[in-house]
């Protein structure tokens, strides 16, 4: 994108694109630079800290915990991780395995299988041979809106 000097299209560049430019600009101060790019001078001066190591371990524990249970969501690795005698609580279990992209594998739903309960109802058709017009009639009601207006045909 080219610099036409209007803030609006300064705000449609990727964020880390902007802060890479304030190192750029020289003869300005840090407070200016930043200001011009609409970023914020904690967001320059910020540095992401890592992950503890007692959270590494966790993380650890919990990757080969998920390996051999992949059905087990955080719930239950929470409670696992505590009976192997680690501390830990569920909100903390949940941020990691969401930070591992790890999330439980459900069975997911039959909807193919009706239930028992479910009445069948015969086909009276079949078997059927038709012969001649009218014999069988058909009705579908197709919902078209018209002004407004719902029309069923």
């Amino acid at each position: 994108m080219s610099w036409t000097g209007l803030k609006k299209n300064i705000e449609e560049c990727d964020e880390a694109l902007r802060l890479s430019q304030i190192a750029v600009l020289e003869g300005l101060s840090i407070a200016r630079q930043c200001e011009l790019m609409s970023v914020s001078r904690s967001k320059y001066y910020y540095q992401a800290v890592g992950e503890s190591s007692e959270n590494l371990k966790l993380m650890r524990k919990i990757d080969e915990f998920h390996l051999s249970h992949p059905e087990w969501g955080y719930p239950r690795m929470t409670e696992y991780l505590r009976a192997s005698g680690l501390t830990c609580n569920k909100k903390r279990v949940a941020r990691l395995m969401k930070k591992m992209n790890i999330r439980s594998v459900l069975p997911k739903p039959n909807t193919s299988l009706s239930a028992k309960s479910h009445k069948k109802y015969p086909y009276l058709l079949r078997g059927l041979k038709v012969s001649r017009s009218n014999e069988v009639w058909a009705t579908c009601s197709l919902p078209v809106r018209c002004n407004q207006k719902i029309l069923y045909i």
